[in-house]
């Protein structure tokens, strides 16, 4: 899965859950007060659920889920190398038009 269809999922999901629409993917959830320590255990089981990676207490630092931005790349860097590799292979292919 790409990086971009990450940030769209995520999107999604703050959306149906919670009924909020961030300004954009680089909006600082926290700030905005959009995003509370309650919330945030809901999206870590989501993307744990979703994407396939487990978020571990070391990675549970602000700064990984300051953004929609930020969650997707913490996504990213933990997806299994096969599910990157697949995601990569699409995105060329997709690219292509082939």
């Amino acid at each position: 899965m790409t990086e971009s269809n990450i940030q769209e999922a995520l999107s999604q999901f703050f959306s149906d859950q919670f009924n909020v629409e961030p300004a954009s993917t680089s909006t600082d959830l926290i700030e905005a007060g959009i995003l509370d320590s309650l919330m945030l255990i809901e999206v870590v089981m989501f993307m744990e659920t979703e994407f396939s990676v487990t978020a571990e207490l070391d990675d549970l630092e602000i700064e990984n889920f300051l953004s929609i931005d930020t969650m997707a790349r913490f996504v990213t860097a933990r997806q299994p190398a096969s599910a990157r590799h697949e995601s990569q292979a699409s995105a060329s292919f997709d690219e292509r038009g082939t």
